[in-house]
């Protein structure tokens, strides 16, 4: 599953380029985000299989794989001449800070009905996936209010 996953997002980081010229940079990564949305949503209700978690993992990969591509060169994009080495930094160290942070509230979450056993109970899983998915949607909803040139090299 999780080498469909990083094959996935491989192929979304790749294709984002393509894609983005195509349909806009900003309306690509509002796509992406709906693909995470999905596939972390259809973990909830198909979860009983491999295939059925491979099925919602892979929308999953594809976003993830066009965000990581995508949200670097959208900073480095922003940045004033001479600050793209800083955009992108800060871009990279709040990434890094934001999955350390949803690591512990999910390690929490899937910790707080595990028993005895070594297992985390179902209701903790269900908890990530519908937190990540509405954080997909969130940030979906977010870009349509984010300008389309914000994401435009205006020296190029």
């Amino acid at each position: 599953i999780l080498l469909g996953y990083a094959f996935a997002m491989l192929i979304g980081a790749t294709i984002f380029g393509e894609i983005s010229s195509v349909v806009g940079p900003r309306n690509c990564l509002i796509g992406a985000m709906l693909l995470v949305a999905g596939g972390y949503g259809a973990m909830t209700f198909y979860h009983d299989s491999f295939l059925s978690v491979a099925f919602s993992m892979t929308p999953v990969g594809f976003g993830s794989g066009a965000m990581l591509a995508a949200i670097p060169a959208a900073a480095a994009a922003a940045a004033p001449a001479g600050g793209t080495g800083i955009a992108t930094g800060l871009t990279g160290m709040t990434r890094t800070i934001g999955g350390s942070i949803a690591s512990c509230v999910f390690g929490v979450a899937l910790a707080a009905g595990a028993g005895t056993g070594t297992a985390a109970s179902l209701s903790g899983y269900y908890t990530v996936w519908i937190v990540s998915s509405v954080a997909a949607v969130v940030a979906a909803i977010t870009l349509f209010f984010v300008p389309a040139t914000a994401f435009v090299d205006e020296a190029a």
